[in-house]
């Protein structure tokens, strides 16, 4: 099937999932909502994440291009000291996300979060890479590329996409672990969730590939559909305080400790690498929400992170 290129994303998909109810996208079906019901999974830390019902099937992740697949923090040739500093602003990152309204929420309600994969999500250079458990999610990013001057996404007009396919039971819980509902809007639109493995090279060999030829019209009609209701990126404020933590040349002192003890690296010797790169330490979180600012966004909480998110929740699991 590798080898083969179909007509069309549509055609894609069919073979993937024949049943799904994307395909009617195509037949001018503009009013089809994405499925918001989750299954609750009891991970491993006895901690609970809400899933997709498709999350034993198969993990989907859409290109424009066939390009190798590899965490955006080796795309960019980073130096070791570079990569340690970016380390730590992942930390940085949680702990200014423990702070917000959102993440106490969750916290309180026992769900297992993720930073390092929100850290992925909206916009931190990870080690990781993102995949969805939704096949339409895919098809999107397949047909769907980013324009950094206008900041939006605009259909491809052609071309060959692609879209990989993967187990996601294929995986132990060393490498994958499904992200699942989490504070914030935008990984549960996306479907989505983040991987980590050891050999990038080796994984690309082993993933499924389906190919086909790109197509305005129906990049266009996935583009369309995607808007609303089904919005892949909505409008929240986490967005603009990751832009501005990215854009941030402080690194708290709490987060080269944390990163000291977890890699057993020379607290001085973080100190005076992180200063030969122009940042400054601080001994407070590096971004503070203001007290208005937390009042606005509880004001505007409902009664759970589910609830806020439109979720319907039935079978429980255990991982």
């Amino acid at each position: 099937m590798e080898d083969k290129v179909f007509d069309n994303i549509f055609k894609a998909v069919e073979t993937l999932e024949p049943s799904t109810r994307f395909l009617e996208v195509e037949k001018g079906n503009k009013n089809l909502v994405m499925s918001n019901n989750f299954m609750i999974v009891e991970m491993p830390n006895g901690k609970a994440r809400l899933l997709p019902h498709m999350l034993m099937i198969n993990i989907y992740r859409g290109q424009t291009k066939d390009w190798l697949i590899q965490p955006n923090i080796l795309r960019d040739n980073l130096s070791k000291e570079e990569l340690i500093i970016n380390n730590i602003k992942i930390i940085d990152y949680e702990l200014v996300l423990r702070s917000h309204p959102r993440v106490e929420m969750a916290i309180e309600e026992t769900l297992d979060i993720d930073f390092e994969s929100l850290a992925q999500h909206y916009g931190l250079k990870t080690n990781l890479v993102d995949f969805t458990f939704d096949i339409a999610v895919a098809a999107f990013f397949a047909t769907n590329r980013y324009n950094s001057e206008k900041k939006i996404y605009e259909p491809v007009e052609k071309g060959i996409g692609i879209i990989y396919h993967d187990l996601s039971i294929a995986h132990n819980l060393d490498e994958y672990s499904p992200l699942g509902i989490q504070p914030f809007k935008r990984p549960h639109k996306q479907k989505a969730t983040s991987i980590k493995v050891s050999d990038w090279s080796k994984y690309n060999q082993m993933l499924g590939k389906v190919r086909f030829y790109q197509n305005y019209e129906k990049s266009k009609m996935i583009n369309e559909f995607f808007t609303g209701i089904n919005e892949l990126f909505p409008i929240e404020d986490i967005v603009g305080i990751t832009d501005e933590i990215i854009d941030l040349n402080k690194i708290s002192s709490q987060a080269i400790d944390i990163y000291s003890e977890k890699h057993n690296f020379d607290k001085q010797k973080l100190v005076e690498i992180i200063k030969s790169k122009g940042y400054s330490i601080t001994d407070e979180n590096i971004y503070k929400l203001s007290r208005q600012v937390r009042r606005n966004i509880k004001r505007n909480l409902k009664g759970s992170i589910a609830e806020e998110l439109g979720i319907i929740s039935s079978s429980r699991l255990n991982f």
